[in-house]
């Protein structure tokens, strides 16, 4: 049996000891699988006509973009820049989280949902405002502290403080 061609399929062709075997295609002649070198006074008259291209074009160096003043202004928000509250809500939110466990030092946006009824897009409001301390900024943008944003017990307590002075 001859090799096949890879684009080849075998046919059925009979013969007089076996009732079917196998044999491999003829090959049709295609002008694209021949190849024929070019000789080499008509490859220099084709280069001649083609533009020159190095074979290996270096890329060019980029440089990084400077950025915008309000995106390169880092700053972290402090309790001195959040607001005032009223003794008496501080009393309250303080009491509140006196309940709470000393052993219980981080909040992630679910318990704070679970333990005080604050939603997720309310501590987003809060955080984007700048009403809690500690929260970095960059320009406008709230920086990610990590894949998961916990939140300090002192925190927790601002973040409160300031859903409870909007009422």
């Amino acid at each position: 049996m001859n090799q096949l061609d890879l684009f080849a399929s075998p046919t059925l062709v009979a013969t007089e000891h076996s009732s079917s075997s196998i044999e491999a295609p003829r090959r049709s002649p295609s002008p694209s699988l021949d190849f024929q070198p070019t000789p080499p006074a008509q490859e220099r008259a084709a280069d001649a006509c083609a533009p020159s291209i190095p074979a290996c074009v270096p890329r060019k160096r980029i440089a990084p973009t400077r950025l915008h003043s309000k995106e390169a202004e880092l700053r972290i928000v402090r309790e001195a820049d959040v607001p005032n509250y009223a003794a008496e809500d501080i009393q309250t939110v303080e009491h509140v989280l006196a309940a709470w466990p000393t052993t219980k030092a981080l909040f992630t946006y679910v318990e704070i949902r679970q333990s005080f009824g604050v939603s997720r897009a309310t501590v987003a409001r809060k955080l984007k405002g700048g009403l809690i301390p500690g929260i970095a900024f960059a320009g406008e943008r709230v920086m990610a502290d990590g894949p998961v944003r916990r939140f300090t017990r002192d925190q927790v307590k601002f973040l409160l403080l300031c859903v409870r002075g909007r009422r």
